[in-house]
C-alpha cells in the first residue's frame, strides 16, 4: 500500500530506479533471513544492477528538470 502511495509522489526515473533494486534487495533479504545462498552469476548479475542503478541517478542528477514537474496520477 505504501508503495503505491509513494509512487504517486515520486517522479518517474526515480521510480524506476527504486524498482530496479527490488530484487536485489529480495536477495539480500532472502540470504539474510532465509539461509539462501547465491551462485557467482547472480552475484555477478547482482552487481550489475547496482552498477547500473548507481550510474542512473548519477546521471539523472546531472540532467537539468523542468522547473513546473506535477506528480503523475
Amino acid at each position: 500500500m505504501f508503495y503505491i502511495v509513494g509512487l504517486n509522489h515520486t517522479v518517474p526515473t526515480v521510480a524506476s530506479i527504486v524498482a530496479m533494486v527490488e530484487p536485489v534487495t529480495a536477495s539480500l533479504f532472502g540470504i539474510a533471513f532465509l539461509n539462501e545462498s547465491l551462485e557467482g552469476i547472480q552475484l555477478v548479475g547482482m552487481g550489475l544492477i547496482l552498477i547500473t542503478v548507481t550510474a542512473l541517478s548519477v546521471y539523472s542528477n546531472l540532467v537539468p528538470r523542468p522547473t513546473d514537474q506535477t506528480p503523475l496520477r
